[in-house]
């Protein structure tokens, strides 16, 4: 797996290899190891011969999954300005279903093999030693150690504590709501609405503006009504009810952040002649 901030003319000394982290599964004990990997897999032609992987354990417990065979590209599609991999997008069909992963995969497969602008060019490769009934729906199994169990569920909790809910009031007179909602551990939704406003004001909004730098964000698509023009696939009512318009903004790769997020809150009034 190639980082996003490999050199252009990477080889695989830059790159993260896929069974270095399975081995790391592997050292968990985990019931289920699965990789579902949305990416090409062009053969780079910068590199010699790769070094070759370590051995790994015999568990009968491991999926892949690909989006496309070897030295063969991964598409994506773009529909209302959102972008998924095509692979992606099929498997958010059928990702909750309560059947075993391998099936689930196989009919994941099937909807690709269907669908017209990855026939001949795309098509999923799976490869499975698993034979238990696993799948992405069992429930999770803790260790049988509460205090390691409790530690790490603690580590976790505290690794995605959102920011709290605030209310800011501003020398104009409006309230403003500013909220948070993870959408990942990596993506998170900001959004605003109005609280209060003066009589002489019309019609406010609040626009965000100012971030920390290192975010992925698209300033075209910040500060939108919907999240869906965000870029977010959320359900709307998630964060505010229908009856409460707010604004959205979404920003991604949150773990690329070397210092605390920071951003300016700015409203925009338009106020009452006379």
């Amino acid at each position: 797996m190639v980082p996003i901030d490999a050199p252009a003319s990477y080889t695989s000394e830059n790159c993260l290899w896929v069974q270095d982290v399975l081995q790391w599964m592997q050292e968990r004990e985990t019931g289920l190891n699965i990789f579902l990997l949305d990416m090409c897999r062009k053969i780079n032609l910068n590199d010699g011969i790769p070094p070759q992987p370590g051995q790994l354990k015999v568990t009968a417990n491991i999926v892949f999954g690909y989006a496309t065979c070897v030295d063969a590209e991964a598409f994506e599609v773009n529909k209302d300005d959102v972008s998924n991999g095509i692979f992606i997008s099929f498997l958010k069909q059928r990702v909750m279903h309560d059947e075993k992963v391998t099936v689930m995969l196989d009919r994941v497969a099937e909807d690709m093999g269907r669908c017209e602008i990855t026939r001949g060019r795309q098509a999923l490769e799976l490869r499975s030693n698993l034979s238990e009934r696993r799948g992405l729906t069992d429930r999770i199994q803790g260790s049988g150690c509460p205090e390691t169990t409790s530690a790490r569920n603690l580590q976790w909790a505290i690794a995605h504590v959102l920011p709290e809910s605030h209310n800011l009031q501003f020398d104009s007179g409006v309230k403003v709501q500013l909220g948070f909602a993870a959408e990942f551990s990596n993506i998170m939704i900001i959004y605003t609405r109005i609280l209060e406003k003066p009589k002489d004001i019309v019609s406010c909004s609040v626009h965000l503006k100012d971030f920390t730098e290192g975010l992925d964000l698209d300033l075209k698509m910040s500060n939108q009504e919907s999240l869906l023009d965000a870029g977010s696939l959320l359900p709307m009512d998630i964060l505010l009810p229908a009856e409460l318009p707010g604004l959205y903004t979404r920003l991604k790769g949150l773990q690329r952040l070397k210092k605390e997020l920071t951003f300016t809150v700015c409203p925009v009034s338009i106020y009452k002649l006379g």
